[in-house]
């Protein structure tokens, strides 16, 4: 059969000369995620993810090593994942690919829930972002950072995600709850974060402006949430 450069070679019954197409014939990209194999379309990671574009680039730069993800025996290692959160974001990347509104049946809306973190954390670390906008919303629609029992970990999402919707709306709740802040919540919110809480929760009885108090106390902070947030739209503009 034919090479991978192009180059022609004879066809098995001779009467034809056969080449493998340079970009189409080896699409494929072989990751491992702790020890499993995946072979997926590389064209679909290459289009949805600036990380996985510039990896790509620099992995075709020494023509005298193998290439990374070109066999089972030279793929392209993925750390810091597990084979679990790589399904979750394979799952819906192919799905969305081909506009199918099914995704396999998950046992719980906990299941669900981490699913879809797992998409956000990919998705972000990434640099995906039609796939981070996808779980945002689907994670938005079903949780609440209103909830008062669930305002110190949508904080913490909001943090570790940077969502900046999910950032404002968990503080301003944290701000308001009924219950006072308790000693368990300090290691999650940081200290700083408990006294600004703390001191925002005082005033509060003086009927200041919580929102207003939230935005001066968290200002930096919810300013360059806005600005990460500007640039997945434009991410998501140029991939249009």
């Amino acid at each position: 059969m034919g090479s991978l450069n192009g180059q022609c070679e004879p066809s098995p019954n001779g009467d034809n000369c056969i080449i493998r197409d340079e970009i189409y014939y080896r699409d494929h990209v072989v990751f491992q995620v702790e020890n499993t194999l995946f072979k997926m379309p590389r064209s679909r990671f290459q289009h949805e993810s600036v990380y996985f574009r510039e990896r790509f680039v620099r992995n075709s730069g020494n023509a005298n090593e193998p290439i990374e993800g070109s066999s089972d025996e030279h793929p392209l290692v993925l750390n810091d994942v597990t084979a679990k959160e790589f399904r979750s974001l394979l799952e819906v990347m192919f799905a969305l690919c081909v506009h199918i509104d099914y995704l396999p049946p998950l046992n719980s809306e906990d299941d669900w829930t981490r699913s879809n973190r797992s998409l956000l954390k990919l998705s972000t670390r990434w640099e995906m972002a039609a796939f981070r906008k996808h779980a945002i919303g689907a994670l938005s629609e079903a949780v609440c950072p209103e909830d008062p029992s669930d305002g110190v970990r949508w904080l913490v999402f909001a943090r570790e995600y940077v969502v900046h919707e999910w950032l404002l709306r968990s503080l301003v709740t944290l701000a308001t709850r009924s219950q006072p802040l308790e000693m368990h919540e300090v290691e999650p919110l940081g200290l700083e974060t408990f006294v600004a809480l703390t001191k925002i929760r005082e005033g509060a009885r003086v009927n200041r402006d919580v929102k207003q108090a939230v935005l001066e106390a968290f200002g930096k902070e919810l300013k360059e949430a806005e600005a990460k947030e500007k640039r997945w739209r434009r991410l998501l503009e140029c991939r249009e």
